[in-house]
């Protein structure tokens, strides 16, 4: 497809004219070889024909380089003073680099737009919207013989452009043909069909994964872990486990891989443990793949000693018909030394994989948009947080910030790995919980000092757009739907929630796929999956498959946690008893209502019996179907004298537990206080459990209350309950006046006092003992006539607290009025962090 290039004087300049002003003259949206470290790049140029001699040097200070997020953007790119072209010559722009005053900040998306303006914010050039059919040295460069922009294959930086016309674009069909063709050739490799199913002639369970890195930047990339910088590999090899001679297959060129993560790379680090890795096997040659797959990712097994939770949880959404990732065990070995065993899955951001999940996708309106931890809660920050926002807000002109990847963030200290005999597994982590902790504050702070920049002073920028601009709403594939996806934050999530038990203010259900989304809820609901939309809002994709009517659907990821005791931990640490028989009429927290994107579905009666039925159909089609169970012990049973060898393997002395088929009890409790929950027994018991609700519900016998009448402030409602659990805090606290989303702890019982309190973070409560006052502190709390105190609250700091007002005689929710927890963001700081902390990625 030929492009004609966008000049803005063209239409009245001649081209001697145009000849005084810089073009962009090419553009790399995937790298090029031997060129800017493999990162994207763009070349300016300056005619030196018609006239214009060496006194016509073009002065670019203040000139602005900007992608499809325009001018205003934070990731603009503004000229140095003293930058300058002169006619003839080319200026090679690196993107990414480590100076940022000589490197722009953006990337370059494959339908992106790049434009060059003057400092008068006039336009000089522009390249036209690219087509998507760059690739590593692929370049969209300008041809002076047509006057337009092509993709060429013979790149030049820094000279004079040669156009090799790349081949005439493959049609649909065939696109098509040769996506599906690209999958299949993974069958074999994760032994898995697009049902989830073992195939014939299917690998073992594991393999090794052997690359070859430079030493010394292997050792650099140790050392650097938490930038998340790419470096390069020489190559790899997928061979027998122990057996070297039998290759399976061996890339002999290079590629790129680097550290990729949020907490399972930092506690990894911190730790000294495996950490999880992202490797392009096609950066540097575009035919070069692992069996179909250009990109995949190392997860290590952090927080699952089962080691096979991520591995089940794929092929169980691929027996459901829901999208999913193929998955793998690999033994990860870097110059012959043992990294880790290892998940290995494919990247979702590849073509071949939205095919197979979305087979009658539009080639040309598609895209896939991922939910990151720091998108929630957006225009619901604490006033503190804000405020100290507003106090850096000229700290730096041009950022990178502390969450985005790089050598400006802090390393990550390495306090070792410890010795289970001496140092028990909490009490080590706690350590470098405290260090992700700051980290995560630091992180939260700059999206806030982002946040102040783009928004504050201006109330033309939403929170969607801001979160698409900073990359914290983030297309990883497709092309460029900025706009809709910025639309859809704004009007569903941020501080968007229900204004009655109706959810009667929203509309979501006519811009989502209904059966994609009541399908998700229903397995996150089974396999009791908090760390996720049903729960902290946290952990999947939204998928855009065709035109402006197209609804949105949801790409799961992340599952390393599920069937386990993360689900009290996000909700409330008292459902630890009964999280088991957790109502699947009732699987949020609290209210259906209280949900950003299950209540506005699941309080509609028919789709809440939607939903009934997907919950029926994928316990008994997948949970308890027993082909899947041998095929889980299988796994089970051909991972086991590996796991040992792990650094993840803290419970390996226990794996017996998750051997035995008879067994459907899923929790243990070891040493007194650290809770073991084996996978096989848990699915078993929790598919049991489900039955039994669902043949109540049947009989007319549950739940023993009627839906309205569950309490909205109840948690994790145990369907075999009468009423709600008991507390000696009115309405755990949760009524209106005492529950304060906003706060840094909105809303607590003292259970032995039944007393409930709020508060907020104080730094000048730093270092005065619990429950004291420092000089001049107020002496009433904000909304409460109570004194206040400081208190040092676990893994959130200095806090200053007060006791809530008392509660009103008549319960906010039977006097119609709705409280304040579905009229506010339920995602504050204190909760995001806690979560966080606790091995979510």
């Amino acid at each position: 497809m030929i492009v004609q290039p966008f000049l803005s004087r063209s239409s009245y300049l001649n081209n001697v004219a145009l000849s005084l002003y810089p073009r962009i003259n090419e553009v790399s949206d995937k790298g090029a070889s031997n060129t800017c470290n493999g990162e994207d790049w763009i070349e300016l140029y300056l005619d030196g024909n018609a006239g214009n001699t060496s006194s016509s040097t073009f002065d670019l200070s203040g000139c602005i380089l900007h992608d499809d997020n325009g001018p205003d953007d934070s990731d603009a790119f503004i000229m140095k003073n003293g930058t300058r072209i002169n006619p003839g010559q080319y200026l090679l722009l690196c993107l990414g680099g480590e100076d940022a005053s000589n490197s722009p900040r953006f990337g370059i998306g494959g339908y992106d737009q790049i434009t060059l303006l003057g400092k008068d914010g006039s336009m000089i050039s522009s390249t036209g919207p690219l087509t998507g059919r760059g690739e590593v040295d692929v370049s969209f460069a300008y041809d002076e013989s047509s006057k337009t922009f092509v993709y060429t294959s013979t790149p030049t930086p820094g000279e004079k452009n040669v156009v090799t016309l790349l081949p005439e674009p493959e049609t649909i069909e065939d696109m098509r043909n040769r996506l599906i063709a690209q999958n299949e050739m993974g069958n074999a490799f994760f032994n898995m069909d697009e049902d989830g199913l073992p195939v014939e002639g299917g690998f073992h369970d594991i393999v090794d994964l052997r690359m070859e890195v430079d030493s010394m930047v292997w050792d650099q990339m140790y050392e650097d872990q938490g930038y998340e910088i790419y470096s390069n590999f020489i190559s790899a090899a997928v061979t027998k486990m122990d057996d070297e001679s039998t290759v399976f297959l061996n890339t002999t060129n290079p590629g790129r891989f680097r550290p990729k993560g949020q907490s399972t790379l930092y506690l990894g680090t911190c730790t000294d443990k495996s950490v999880p890795y992202s490797i392009d096997f096609d950066y540097h040659n575009a035919s070069q793949t692992l069996f179909g797959v250009q990109r995949a990712y190392l997860r290590t097994h952090i927080g699952d000693p089962s080691f096979a939770r991520e591995w089940a949880q794929h092929r169980m959404l691929a027996r459901f018909g829901l999208p999913h990732l193929r998955t793998r065990k690999v033994r990860f070995f870097v110059n012959d030394d043992y990294v880790g065993l290892y998940d290995l899955l494919e990247a979702p951001d590849q073509d071949y994989v939205f095919q197979r999940s979305f087979p009658n996708f539009d080639p040309e309106y598609y895209a896939l948009y991922k939910i990151k931890t720091f998108t929630l809660g957006c225009g619901a920050y604490p006033d503190a947080t804000i405020s100290k926002a507003k106090e850096r807000i000229n700290e730096t002109s041009n950022p990178p910030y502390a969450f985005e990847r790089g050598d400006h963030r802090s390393k990550i200290p390495v306090l070792g790995s410890f010795d289970n005999n001496t140092v028990s597994t909490s009490g080590f982590f706690d350590a470098c919980g405290m260090e992700f902790f700051g980290n995560f504050v630091s992180e939260f702070d700059d999206v806030a000092l982002a946040y102040v920049r783009s928004i504050a002073d201006d109330n033309t920028t939403s929170c969607g757009e801001f979160l698409v601009d900073e990359g914290l709403f983030d297309r990883d594939l497709g092309v460029n739907l900025d706009e809709n996806m910025a639309a859809f934050y704004d009007k569903h999530l941020g501080t968007n929630m229900c204004i009655d038990s109706k959810c009667s203010n929203s509309d979501l259900k006519d811009d989502v796929d209904i059966t994609n989304f009541l399908k998700n809820f229903a397995v996150y609901t089974s396999l009791l999956n908090q760390d996720s939309p049903l729960g902290n809002g946290n952990n999947y994709y939204l998928a855009q498959t065709s035109g402006l009517d197209d609804k949105l659907k949801i790409v799961q990821y992340d599952h390393n946690n599920i069937l386990s005791d993360l689900s009290d931990i996000v909700c409330e640490s008292a459902c630890t008893d009964h999280l088991i028989h957790w109502s699947i009429a009732r699987p949020t927290c609290r209210a259906l209502e209280s949900n950003q994107l299950v209540g506005p579905l699941l309080t509609d009666k028919e789709l809440h019996s939607q939903y009934i039925e997907h919950v029926r159909q994928f316990t008994e089609d997948v949970m308890m179907n027993q082909t899947f169970l041998d095929q889980l012990h299988s796994h089970l049973n051909a991972i086991k004298s590996e796991v040992i060898k792990d650094s993840y393997n803290e419970f390996a002395d226990q794996f017996d537990l998750e051997l035995d088929q008879n067994s459907n009890q899923w929790a243990y409790v070891l040493d007194g206080n650290v809770s073991y929950f084996p996978l096989l027994p848990a699915i078993k018991a929790r598919s049991g459990d489900i039955m039994k609700q669902l043949d109540a519900i049947d009989t007319g016998s549950v739940p023993p209350r009627d839906l309205d009448d569950i309490k909205f402030w109840e948690k994790c409602v145990d369907w075999q309950s009468e009423g709600p659990a008991k507390s000696a805090c009115y309405e755990s606290c949760f009524y209106d006046g005492c529950y304060r989303p906003e706060f840094t702890i909105p809303a607590a019982c003292d259970e032995e006092r039944g007393i409930c309190t709020h508060g907020v973070s104080d730094a000048l409560c730093e270092g005065v003992f619990n429950f004291g006052r420092y000089d001049g502190m107020e002496e009433t709390f904000e909304g409460s006539d109570k004194p206040s105190f400081c208190f040092d609250v676990f893994f959130l700091g200095a806090t200053r607290l007060a006791q809530c007002p008392e509660p009103y005689l008549t319960s906010m929710k039977s006097s119609g009025v709705a409280p304040l927890l579905v009229k506010e963001n339920p995602f504050f700081l204190g909760a995001i962090i806690i979560t966080y902390f606790l091995f979510l990625s």
